[in-house]
């Protein structure tokens, strides 16, 4: 299932004075089908990954073994996402959205007493007792995966001032993004739990005229104005989505990202019409681009990247951080080294880019300048999946019970793995044809907690 790479991972290594290729610290085997997703769940304890025959791992990275092993759809994976406390979100080829709870660690037990389970799930023994708790009916025509925005818990006092409030509902509320029922170059936009169709069509008579082409990708979020030169408050999830009682309070307002098959890049703000308006950016002229394949955006939402099926990648500003800034192009192009790219991401800190590429390679630049750092050569076949794990893990979900507490302590999670409330491996994820992940630490921040012995 897990295999050590004998080779030094660090991008600081040497062999005979030159500068050592950057390898994988681990191996992760278990997929009969190749990767289709990667992700990580919010306290960095466990990675998500999807193949193309519709089963999904939940890996432990404290064992580097799958906890979870089932088949979620009847085909392939699209999307996974960990929905607040609810469960595990998965998009599948088959045209639905299944949210899926996990056994308690007593149910676990209870399970493993009857022979229900196995010491280490695979294809051919998947887990169970896993719930299928909810399903929505979507279009996955397309390789469009789901965009997931949770809708916190916040409330609006009199003069726009905000203030947590206790939760009076079982269940957080999300806002879900995939193609539209009726067309795929437009977005339709659900509510979770209600499964009411929040907006439709979005993007509908924005480009009069003009092809855009399949919606490849989408990103949900909260934003303030593009038209305020100051900083967007950084949490999406602590977010409210604006009511008709509350619209005509200052931002931040839902937006939503959407890249095209044509190459362009458009943003659209929801608007107190209750309708999605196209913010005139330059990010809604054609790029370079032809036949965009993903998009990542900063955790700050400042800015977006973009990578397809050519040598382009595209870096856009969403959001100027001052009048000066507010001058300079909203948009920068590179040529890369090489064309086709399933996936572009962006670590936690906004410091660096990963990309999989079609050619087996996932390659490292810098966020603010597209400069080329590192080249990952180890997957043989084309990428198309890549995860960052998240720098700074938020508290323990009841979506998997045995993840560590902030009194847990350093030594006891093998490999140095850290608490949930203190910073982890930073970690990137790696997979593709092969059916194999690749987990990687390359130019991890400073403050990255020490490797153990």
């Amino acid at each position: 299932m897990v295999s050590r790479s004998s080779l030094a991972s660090s991008s600081s290594s040497t062999r005979g004075g030159t500068l050592a290729p950057p390898a994988p610290e681990y191996i992760l085997r278990g997929h009969s089908a190749p990767i289709s997703v990667l992700g990580f769940s919010r306290c960095a304890q466990y990675l998500f990954s999807g193949d193309t025959d519709g089963f999904v791992a939940v890996w432990d990275l404290s064992t580097f073994r799958p906890r979870y092993f089932w088949r979620a759809h009847d085909a392939g994976i699209l999307g996974l996402v960990e929905l607040g406390d609810q469960g595990l979100l998965s998009h599948g080829r088959d045209n639905l959205l299944h949210l899926h709870r996990f056994p308690s660690r007593t149910d676990a037990s209870s399970i493993a007493d009857h022979g229900a389970a196995t010491a280490v799930p695979s294809p051919a023994t998947p887990s169970t007792g896993i719930e299928r708790a909810w399903s929505l009916d979507v279009n996955a025509m397309s390789f469009c995966r789901m965009s997931v925005c949770l809708v916190g818990g916040r409330t609006r006092e009199a003069k726009g001032k905000e203030r947590a409030v206790e939760q009076d509902r079982p269940d957080e509320e999300a806002l879900v993004a995939v193609p539209s029922l009726t067309k795929d170059d437009f977005v339709d936009i659900f509510h979770y739990p209600s499964k009411a169709r929040a907006h439709r069509s979005v993007g509908a008579g924005a480009f009069v005229g003009q092809k855009t082409g399949t919606v490849m990708a989408t990103q949900l979020f909260y934003l303030a104005s593009p038209d305020t030169p100051r900083p967007p408050r950084p949490a999406v999830a602590e977010q409210a989505l604006p009511t008709e009682a509350d619209a005509a309070l200052p931002p931040p307002f839902l937006h939503i990202l959407i890249a095209y098959e044509s190459g362009q890049l458009a943003l659209f703000r929801f608007a107190p019409t209750r309708t999605f308006d196209l913010v005139p950016t330059p990010s809604t002229s054609p790029a370079p681009a032809r036949s965009l394949m993903s998009l990542a955006v900063t955790a700050d939402q400042r800015f977006a990247y973009t990578v397809g099926a050519d040598h382009h990648m595209v870096a856009y500003r969403l959001v100027d951080a001052n009048d000066a800034e507010a001058g300079l192009p909203r948009s920068h192009t590179e040529l890369t080294a090489s064309a086709g790219k399933a996936a572009v991401v962006v670590r936690e800190d906004g410091k660096v880019l990963a990309t999989a590429g079609w050619d087996g390679e996932a390659r490292f630049y810098k966020a603010k300048t597209l400069e080329p750092l590192a080249v990952l050569s180890h997957h043989r076949t084309s990428l198309q999946a890549a995860a960052f794990a998240p720098l700074n893990p938020t508290a323990p979900s009841p979506v998997f019970s045995d993840c560590p507490t902030d009194d847990d302590d350093d030594d006891e999670v093998a490999g140095g793995a850290g608490r949930a409330g203190g910073t982890r491996r930073a970690w990137l994820a790696t997979g593709g044809q092969e059916a194999k992940i690749g987990l990687w630490e390359v130019y991890p921040p400073r403050r990255a907690v020490a490797r153990a012995p």
